[in-house]
Parts: C-alpha cells; structure tokens; sequence
C-alpha cells in the first residue's frame, strides 16, 4: 500500500518529520498473518518515507542533449510500474506550460534507472525555453 502525503515546513522539519516516520518498524504480513521464521520470531519492515521531488535544473540550450544524457531519466521504466506518476508529470507540464522532454540520444548507462542498486527513479516533466536579451543573451 502507498500512502501520499503532502508536507510543510522547513527543511530541517521535513527531515526531522522523515526520519522519526522512517524509523518504525512494522510487521510484515503474508496471506493476512504475521510472517515468522522458522523459530517463531516474526519479520518487520522499516516504514519507507520517499519524497517526491521536483527539481529545476538550469543550463544554455546547447547543452540540453549531454544533460539529457546523464540525467538518468527512464521514462518508460518508471512510469510503466508508477501510473500515476505519469499523471503527476502531465499535470505539471500542462500547469506550468512546459514542453515534453526530449529522450536522450546517448545516455550514460551508470545512470539508468534500470540499475537494481539505483534508488532514485527520475521522471522527466517537461522544459521551457529561456528569455532571449536583446542582445541574444540567454536568461537562465
């Protein structure tokens, strides 16, 4: 089961509040008993608390293929097991008037969501376009 929350305060609260929620432990349940071992002592699993983040990440336009490529972002691997994450993404872009993402053309391999050892599923929203100066500079 997958609770959603949404959470307010500073930065030091929210880590305060992540880390007391993330340190219960509860039991683990199979067919609508407690899971034991063998000797009779029962299995628990620590709370998982993951935040949902969204990140703005700056750069020229020049440069959007070689971020796109070390970003890590797996599109069809995460939004494939997380439906409503892909809601959440065309939510957002719709609100902030941002165009799709383009997929990367060569993506850096350590960086793929697909990586048992990588914790972090990163899922592109959307990009928009900086303001042109009048003497062509880009605002960032």
């Amino acid at each position: 089961m997958e609770i959603y929350v949404a959470v307010s305060g500073t930065k030091e609260a929210h880590d305060r509040w992540r880390n007391d929620l993330s340190s219960h432990f509860f039991p683990v349940w199979q067919n609508g008993k407690k899971k034991q071992d063998e000797d009779g002592l029962y299995y628990n699993r620590r709370l998982l608390v993951a935040p949902i983040q969204i990140y703005k990440i700056c750069t020229n336009k020049e440069n959007l293929g070689g971020v796109m490529d070390i970003l890590g972002v797996g599109e069809n691997y995460i939004l494939q097991r997380y439906k409503p994450l892909k809601v959440l993404a065309s939510t957002i872009r719709k609100i902030l008037k941002l165009k799709k993402v383009p997929k990367p053309k060569n993506p850096n391999p350590l960086m793929q969501p697909e990586q048992i050892q990588k914790a972090v599923g990163v899922i592109p929203i959307g990009i928009k376009d900086d303001f042109i100066d009048s003497a062509g500079n880009e605002q960032i």
